[in-house]
């Protein structure tokens, strides 16, 4: 019984994902935010200038693509996320004014800087190159349900669309 028992909790435990970390910041339009778990959200990392920069064409994506599929959804979000902690504070206002003049209007509530956390979300995410862009498709308890760390790339984008279809019918109430 006790053998049985000790694999029956290692095996939940094997199964068990992480929840993601408090993610706290402000968006380039000014707002402060701090994301909880609650709704299909997809995050797009970058913790370096080289992976902000390649975070655009996933920006750009998701923003035109998620507003249409995805966004009368109260249950989705989407947020790109510069972790600028790593920074020196002198600079950072000259980084976040640079990322403001470099960002679409309406992507800028969408556009969360983060001073703080930069380890601990590498560590969740399974960064292993901070020069790539990192993506999320987070479900509503905060756990990954799909993930990718790389530049843009038209049949990962169709991967990520088709997991957060997938994800928020899930979430549908049954008829």
């Amino acid at each position: 019984m006790y053998r049985l028992l000790t694999a029956a909790l290692v095996s939940a435990a094997a199964f068990a994902q992480p929840v993601a970390p408090d993610l706290r910041g402000e968006t380039l339009d000014g707002s402060k935010i701090a994301l909880y778990p609650g709704k299909a959200t997809i995050l797009v990392l970058g913790f370096s200038r080289k992976a902000g920069d390649l975070s655009a064409a996933w920006r750009d994506h998701i923003a035109s693509d998620f507003g249409a599929d995805f966004g009368a959804d109260a249950h989705a979000a989407w947020f790109v996320v510069a972790f600028l902690e790593s920074a020196p504070s002198l600079v950072r206002g000259m980084i976040k004014s640079a990322m403001r003049s470099g960002t679409p209007v309406p992507a800028r509530s969408h556009t969360i800087v983060a001073v703080s956390g930069e380890a601990v979300w590498k560590k969740f995410a399974g960064v292993k190159d901070d020069k790539l862009p990192c993506l999320l498709l987070m479900d509503g308890a905060g756990r990954i349900a799909w993930s990718a760390c790389a530049a843009f790339e038209q049949a990962r984008y169709s991967a990520l669309k088709d997991a957060a279809a997938a994800l928020l019918k899930q979430r549908q109430p049954k008829q």
